[in-house]
């Protein structure tokens, strides 16, 4: 999906983004429903759009970084996003 959203053919553009949004509201209501089953500092759908941003910015770096950075980066923000939705 990554791929296919950097490089989308302009008359395919607008159908392709369409896809790519629903599938993002489809992910954030799916985890929203899963951190609204434990106690975190801030609401449910704020845990969940954190986390599908965090995410979208991994998967950024996967066109990037080698798959070692990747990984450091990756330990590194989740211990980052864990802590500050933690109570």
């Amino acid at each position: 999906m990554l791929t296919i959203s950097f490089l989308v053919p302009d008359e395919m553009h607008e159908d392709v983004m369409q896809k790519i949004y629903k599938y993002i509201e489809i992910l954030t209501a799916t985890l929203g429903s899963r951190f609204a089953k434990q106690p975190f500092r801030i609401r449910a759908k704020e845990c969940a759009l954190a986390f599908v941003t965090l995410l979208d910015g991994l998967d950024v770096q996967l066109v990037y970084e080698d798959s070692q950075r990747y990984e450091e980066l990756q330990a590194i923000v989740w211990d980052i996003f864990w802590k500050g939705i933690s109570l």
